[in-house]
């Protein structure tokens, strides 16, 4: 090789070093090729997996070669694609000195349409790795790429390989810069967007080492912790602010979370302003804090103060109950009233029918105290004639007599009448006796004013009302001691005594029981005590027999309110209602009311009326 020749490689290969654009190293290079060969055509090619893609083009012109390294479509551009496989395929030259002649790619139909002379084609082959190859080709001289002259083009295409390689990479390194300086802003973003949400977020964030150490936190936690400095927290632990207690939970939960990896959502606990040491409710979140290999090298928190949520919803509970037990008086109320209206029906037509029944009961009594003078008139007839019997003379006629008299039985008839005359006027009176306590009982509205009564009178009375209840069930023991009259609301006190003995005779069973009365004077008090020998009430049911609605009885059996307006009347006497029970033994009520009644304020009729109608429908 002559000096001048190798002056121009080197200038070449100065120019392939130089080059850092891909597309300026492929002209570079095709001209080079070309200009030192006679080559007429000259293709570069690089390899994108198993497929070529033509990177420049050069033509030889009239007076210098045209390079183009730009492509709309290349696929236009025909190459013998049996030399170019063959080179892909194993990286060798190949080199043809008259393509003319028969050889191993006469058949290729680029050689058979066009009139080629030389071919040369040379693989792109860098530090062992195949970038792609050189296609050379002479339509006008055979033998165009002798041994020295390919060993030459060898050189410039091994040269340019390396300056491909070193291209490709310092454009990869550029793309990579660009990436990192993408990532780094990316990051800055962050990191700055991240400082000013910790800062200006309004709930404490922190983090923590494996130790439970602070790595981080943010401007609230270290308001929470009395200290002027989110660094003044670096380094040190939940012991060194909180309580040993505290501070204990806290670390037990932390290390917990670090143990299994699971986190710690949105716990609510109770807990102290430090610097205060009030009361204090926060929402917490605890989450593992891992490496980028995944294990666990902390913990991330959340602290969320939601005293003031908390204050809320407990007023809010407390607001809610106060509505649940005035709905609850109301539904009472509303239940109380339609009692009231049923017990104004009832007592209408009580009243209407006790006076019907009044009447002819009044006549019956009236016309039996005339009707037992005629009786006992006509037996004092039959007496004297009887005693004038002696004085018949005829025979036959006193046979006739006596014969009737046997007929008739008339020494029982004298016996058995006068009985029956007495049993039928008590039961009369006795009916007349109901009607009237029936009568009573049903102008509860009427009898509204407070005035002394006689209690075993009311007691006396009530149990007209209710013998229909008690005489198939309980003999009733009446044990009465000395006592005055009381001021009182007459109706209302027997209504309460009905409601005792109405329970008293449905707790006793199929065995006939004991109902006992007894009342006694103890100082300015008056005790009445009601005893049943019935089945008990069990001691979680005797803390809740006066409480509204609540009943142990069948459905249909009682409403469950009995009791409870009972205790009521009681408690506006300013008496107390009190009860005592053992199961299979049986219970006892103890009722007392003062003899005077201390007026703290005027009753009212229309109340009177409606506790007094409840009471009574029981």
């Amino acid at each position: 090789m002559r000096a001048t020749e190798l002056s121009g490689v080197f200038d070449v290969v100065r120019a392939l070093a130089a080059t850092r654009q891909p597309n300026e190293l492929f002209d570079t290079l095709i001209r080079a090729l070309m200009n030192n060969s006679s080559a007429s055509k000259g293709c570069l090619l690089l390899a994108e997996g198993s497929a070529l893609r033509l990177a420049a083009h050069g033509e030889r012109g009239d007076q210098c070669v045209n390079v183009r390294t730009s492509f709309q479509d290349a696929s236009c551009l025909a190459l013998p694609e049996t030399i170019l496989a063959s080179v892909q395929r194993g990286y060798v030259e190949v080199i043809l000195a008259d393509a003319a002649q028969p050889n191993s790619f006469s058949n290729d139909f680029y050689f058979v349409e066009r009139h080629v002379r030389s071919v040369a084609c040379i693989p792109l082959i860098a530090h062992s790795q195949y970038l792609g190859l050189v296609y050379l080709e002479d339509d006008l001289h055979t033998d165009a790429f002798p041994d020295e002259r390919v060993m030459f083009l060898s050189f410039l295409v091994e040269q340019a390989a390396i300056s491909l390689e070193h291209a490709r990479h310092c454009e990869n390194l550029i793309k990579e810069n660009k990436r990192l300086s993408l990532l780094q802003s990316d990051l800055a973003f962050q990191r700055n967007l991240l400082r000013t949400l910790a800062e200006t977020f309004p709930h404490r964030i922190y983090a923590k080492d494996a130790q439970t150490r602070f790595i981080f936190g943010n401007m609230a936690v270290a308001q929470g912790m009395g200290v002027t400095s989110p660094d003044e927290l670096l380094g040190k632990t939940d012991f060194g602010f909180y309580s040993e207690e505290s501070a204990i939970r806290y670390y037990q939960d932390e290390m917990t979370i670090m143990e299994s990896g699971r986190p710690l959502m949105n716990h609510e606990e109770e807990t102290n302003y430090l610097l205060t040491g009030d009361m204090a409710w926060m929402l917490t979140t605890k989450v593992p804090l891992r490496d980028d290999d995944g294990k666990v090298i902390g913990i991330v928190g959340v602290n969320c103060d939601i005293t003031e949520r908390k204050q809320i919803e407990m007023e809010l509970v407390s607001r809610n109950a106060e509505l649940v037990a005035l709905n609850v008086k109301l539904s009472q109320a509303q239940a109380q009233l339609l009692q009231s209206e049923k017990l104004a029906s009832i007592g209408q037509l009580a009243a209407g029918v006790a006076h019907e029944i009044n009447n002819p009961i009044g006549f019956i009594l009236s016309n039996f105290a005339t009707l037992d003078g005629y009786v006992k008139d006509l037996l004092a007839l039959l007496d004297a004639y009887a005693q004038a019997e002696a004085f018949i003379e005829s025979k036959a006629m006193t046979e006739n007599l006596n014969l009737q008299k046997e007929i008739v039985d008339l020494p029982y008839l004298k016996d058995d009448i006068p009985v029956l005359v007495t049993q039928t006027k008590e039961g009369i009176t006795r009916v007349r006796n109901i009607v009237q306590a029936l009568t009573a009982f049903s102008r509860v509205s009427e009898n509204s004013e407070w005035q002394f009564a006689d209690l075993h009178h009311g007691i006396d009375a009530t149990l007209n009302i209710v013998n229909s209840e008690i005489k198939y069930k309980a003999d009733v023991i009446k044990d009465f001691g000395q006592i005055p009259e009381i001021e009182c609301l007459p109706s209302e006190i027997d209504q309460v005594i009905m409601n005792l003995l109405v329970n008293a005779a449905q707790a006793i069973g199929e065995r006939r029981g004991v109902i006992t009365i007894r009342t006694r004077l103890e100082e300015e008090i008056v005790l009445i005590v009601i005893s049943d020998t019935g089945c008990g009430i069990a001691e979680e049911n005797l803390l809740r027999i006066f409480d509204p609605f609540y009943t142990t009885k069948p459905v249909g059996k009682g409403t469950g309110l009995g009791l409870s307006l009972a205790y009521g009347i009681v408690q506006k006497h300013n008496g107390t209602l009190e009860a005592e029970s053992k199961v299979g033994t049986g219970t006892t009520f103890r009722l007392t009311l003062p003899v005077r009644h201390r007026h703290v304020e005027k009753a009212s009729g229309t109340r009177t009326h409606f506790v007094s109608a409840l009471a009574a429908t029981q």
